[in-house]
């Protein structure tokens, strides 16, 4: 019965984290990737690699990743993860990537995702960044960032 209980309780309070992130998400502005284009940046063709190769980043729970080197100006963090199939109704996976150094400003996030694998697609341009993942509930995740 206690564990009932402590079930539910649990189950309400992260139902009420996700709904506090959720609107957080939906307050921040849509971003383009097609920055404006000044006549010097016409005339010199950008110096930025277009391939790099992936970076596998795999867990069982929350966990921040190392820092990891984008390349391109464009990329792609396709991920998935398995629920435990007891419960697989009180899986929690999210995901935030920073630029490294940073803490509070993140330049990509996976939240309440409808199913159990997807894709997000970035423009934040090439450099160094971490994954701060949440999962609970979760037997196994991975996210996969590539080039697109």
């Amino acid at each position: 019965m206690i564990t009932q209980h402590w079930k539910h309780k649990g189950l309400f309070l992260v139902t009420i984290c996700i709904l506090i992130v959720s609107f957080m998400a939906l307050s921040l502005p849509l971003v383009s990737c097609a920055p404006a284009v000044t006549e010097v940046e016409k005339a010199a063709p950008p110096e930025q690699a277009t391939t790099f190769e992936s970076i596998i980043i795999t867990g069982t729970g929350d966990k921040t990743s190392q820092p990891f080197r984008v390349t391109t100006k464009e990329w792609i963090a396709n991920w998935s993860y398995v629920p435990y199939p007891e419960y697989p109704e009180l899986a929690v996976f999210r995901f935030f990537i920073y630029p490294r150094g940073e803490t509070v400003m993140f330049v990509e996030l996976m939240l309440l995702p409808e199913g159990t694998s997807g894709s997000t697609y970035s423009c934040a341009g090439a450099g160094e960044y971490y994954i701060k993942v949440i999962a609970d509930n979760v037997k196994s995740w991975e996210v996969v960032i590539s080039p697109p």
